[in-house]
């Protein structure tokens, strides 16, 4: 659906008059649901924001050294250069 100027000079204007009746505009349910996702989002970490900064700092540690992940893909010990020998 394409509005145009003049759609959007008719929403502009009932909903000025709704505002000036002193009436409320009805809540669409998808505005309401997301604003109380958000809400949610946000409380959640309040009461986590621990385990939530603990994850996150971890999860940046790992990130800046891989060693980890190399060892357990290769096994302990098990560089590349150690492996190119043995298929020699």
């Amino acid at each position: 659906m394409k509005l145009n100027r003049r759609d959007f000079i008719k929403a502009n204007a009932a909903a000025a008059a709704i505002s000036a009746a002193g009436l409320a505009a009805p809540l669409d349910r998808r505005s309401v649901g997301a604003v109380a996702g958000l809400l949610a989002c946000v409380i959640g970490l309040v009461i986590w924001g621990g385990a939530a900064a603990s994850f996150a700092s971890d999860t940046a540690r790992q990130l800046a050294d891989p060693s980890g992940y190399v060892s357990a893909v290769l096994g302990e010990g098990g560089g590349v250069q150690e492996q190119r020998r043995s298929l020699r």
